[in-house]
C-alpha cells in the first residue's frame, strides 16, 4: 500500500499540470453570437462567412467578425436612475482568412457620457485600426465624424468612419476591402452598424 501512494500523488500532479493554470480561473463570458447581423447592440458579436473568398489563398478575407464592446464591461444602463456615467463603446469589424487568422481590423471607439436619458460624445477615435498579416496594408481611413458636435447633450448621437485595406504583393494590389462603421446612441443604449 505504501508504494501506491507515491504513484497516486505523481498521477495527481501530472493531471493538475496538464489542466493548466488558466482552467481554474473564471473566464469572461463570451458575447452572444448572431450569425450575419449588420446591426449589433453593445455586448453582441456577429460572424459572417463570405461566399466570394478564395479558400485556397490564406490572404483572402473569408470571415468578417463584428463586435460591439462596452468598456467597462460592467456598466449597465436602463431601469435605474443614473446621475451620470461615462463609458467607451467600441465598434469593430475584422477580416479573417479561412484558417481563422486576423488580416485587418477597423475599430471605432466612442467615449460617451449618459445622464437623464441624454448622451454626449466626449471623444472618438480609430485606435486599434490596422493590419495583422503579411501583405495587408491600410490604404486610407476617414473619420470619425460625429453629429452633433462633441460635448453637446442629445438623444440622437451618430459617429461614423470608414477604412480601406488592400492586399499588396510585389507591388500588385490583389484585393481591396472597404469597411464602414456607424455608431448610434439614443441616450439609453448604443448600437453599431457595419457595412462592407
Amino acid at each position: 500500500m505504501r508504494k501506491s501512494k507515491p504513484v497516486l500523488l505523481f498521477m495527481l500532479l501530472v493531471l493538475l499540470l496538464s489542466v493548466g493554470p488558466g482552467a481554474v480561473l473564471a473566464q469572461e463570458p463570451l458575447p452572444p453570437i448572431v450569425e450575419g447581423k449588420a446591426e449589433l447592440q453593445m455586448g453582441q458579436k456577429s460572424i459572417i462567412r463570405l461566399p466570394d473568398c478564395d479558400r485556397s489563398d490564406p490572404n483572402s478575407t473569408c470571415i468578417l467578425i463584428r463586435e460591439a464592446i462596452r468598456e467597462p464591461s460592467g456598466a449597465k444602463l436602463g431601469g435605474v436612475t443614473i446621475q451620470s456615467v461615462t463609458i467607451t463603446d467600441h465598434c469593430a469589424q475584422s477580416g479573417y482568412n479561412i484558417f481563422g487568422q486576423r488580416l485587418w481590423t477597423h475599430r471605432q471607439r466612442n467615449n460617451v457620457t449618459f445622464s437623464g436619458g441624454f448622451v454626449k460624445l466626449n471623444w472618438a477615435d480609430l485606435a486599434g485600426t490596422g493590419t495583422f498579416f503579411p501583405g495587408w496594408q491600410v490604404n486610407s481611413t476617414s473619420g470619425p465624424y460625429w453629429n452633433p458636435s462633441i460635448g453637446t447633450w442629445t438623444n440622437n448621437l451618430y459617429v461614423w468612419s470608414n477604412a480601406q485595406f488592400s492586399l499588396v504583393i510585389r507591388g500588385v494590389t490583389l484585393q481591396t476591402v472597404t469597411s464602414g462603421i456607424i455608431y448610434y446612441n439614443n441616450g439609453s443604449y448604443g448600437t453599431c452598424s457595419y457595412f462592407r
